[in-house]
């Protein structure tokens, strides 16, 4: 996939950019949206406005901003990231199993010592 930036000098961590690699804008509704912008109004709820983004792309593109700052404060990587939170998910299901066989243990411990 090749990534469209508006302007390499333009921070390519910007909302506006995150929205044209991602295919979501064109250049010309980003010009468009920085006009319009200059009232001072976050550049998402413009496009949203503007019926060019819905809310959750707008969503998605502030939790990759956060990602991507995240990653060049932390030298994180996003794919280090998604493997975390794979790993979280497999943990969590894996205690809850754990849980569930222990607790059927003791269950089965109790009623054996119930019945001598």
């Amino acid at each position: 996939m090749t990534h469209k930036r508006l302007n390499p000098v333009i921070d390519p961590d910007s909302f506006g950019n995150i929205a044209l690699e991602r295919g979501w804008i064109t250049i010309e509704d980003l010009q468009s949206a920085l006009q319009v912008q200059e009232q001072r109004r976050p550049l998402g709820v413009i496009l949203v406005e503007m019926g060019k983004l819905d809310e959750m792309q707008v969503e998605e593109i502030v939790c990759e901003q956060q990602l991507r700052k995240a990653h060049s404060k932390d030298e994180v990587s996003l794919v280090e990231l998604g493997h975390q939170r794979r790993l979280i998910k497999i943990l969590s299901h894996g205690l809850a199993d754990i849980a569930m066989a222990s607790a059927g243990m003791s269950a089965a411990f109790h009623s054996m010592m119930l019945k001598k």
